[in-house]
């Protein structure tokens, strides 16, 4: 036989290295996914809540394109469009009670309103300009970034 001997497997100090060589690169895969899947959780947050706003602000549009500026009174967090005998719409944005963003109908009928916002209203600012109504709009995050959105809408002559 040969002085240098054959050795078949490893030793065990080449499996405590490849050890934590996979542990390493375990945590760092998992740190990975762990640390993209916050970022879509956070990316998918802000497209909910600008989905939101903007469907709020489609909400005060339809309403406010085919209403007059005599039609029109701004008090406290609602806008009210209209008060004659076929129409009285009243739009409540913000509901004292919950906190919430809402949609509201018709206010004499109770628990037809729509809930577009909650919990995370920081403005909400009607005002009237001659024939436009301009809206301004933020939401807050989870992560506190302040969402903001400006709108004008043209109401008919």
């Amino acid at each position: 036989m040969s002085s240098v001997e054959h050795r078949r497997g490893f030793t065990i100090v080449e499996l405590l290295a490849a050890a934590v060589a996979a542990a390493v690169l375990a945590v760092a895969m998992g740190s990975v996914l762990y640390f993209s899947y916050a970022a879509l959780r956070r990316a998918n947050e802000v497209l909910a809540l600008q989905r939101d706003l903007a469907d709020a602000v489609d909400q005060i549009q339809r309403i406010g394109r085919s209403a007059s500026p005599s039609e029109i009174t701004i008090a406290s967090g609602s806008i009210t469009f209209g008060t004659n005998l076929f129409r009285n719409v009243r739009c409540r944005f913000y509901d004292n009670r919950t906190g919430d963003f809402v949609f509201d109908p018709n206010m004499a009928v109770g628990g037809d309103e729509r809930t577009l916002i909650d919990d995370r209203l920081v403005l909400f600012k009607p005002s009237v300009e001659g024939s436009r109504i301009v809206l301004e709009l933020s939401v807050i995050t989870g992560a506190g970034q302040v969402l903001a959105i400006s709108n004008s809408i043209t109401m008919r002559n």
